[in-house]
């Protein structure tokens, strides 16, 4: 069975903080987002071509501490990006497969982390 070429998985991870006033006192609210790219595989393992139309989705795996696991499916190929809005305070791992019109999925990605962090009101 031919093996999709594994994609690349790059965490351009950020957290990005809201800051709300109430009563004139500034509340800051750590609102955490991943951003995943990949690039588009253009080979299988064995070395033969893959062709852009043969790909039929990228599926993202992301796992928290709990082993609670979020799987999102996107179907437009010629995405290379997704961001991960609204995460909690924790620890996140993501990977990525491809899979293609053949319904064969690729190995996963190497795996990255995302730490998102919480901020202390300080009264």
């Amino acid at each position: 069975m031919e093996r999709i070429l594994v994609v690349i998985l790059l965490l351009l991870a950020s957290c990005s903080d809201n800051i709300n006033y109430t009563d004139d006192v500034p509340v800051i609210e750590d609102t955490c987002i991943a951003t995943l790219s990949w690039e588009i595989p253009t080979e299988r393992i064995d070395g033969s071509e893959l062709m852009l139309e043969e790909l039929q989705k990228f599926t993202i795996y992301m796992s928290d501490i709990k082993g609670l696991t979020r799987i999102i499916d996107i179907t437009d190929v010629y995405l290379i990006q997704w961001e991960i809005r609204g995460l909690t305070e924790g620890l996140y791992w993501f990977y990525i497969t491809v899979t293609d019109s053949g319904d064969r999925e690729s190995s996963p990605s190497n795996k990255v982390v995302k730490e998102c962090g919480s901020w202390k009101r300080i009264r």
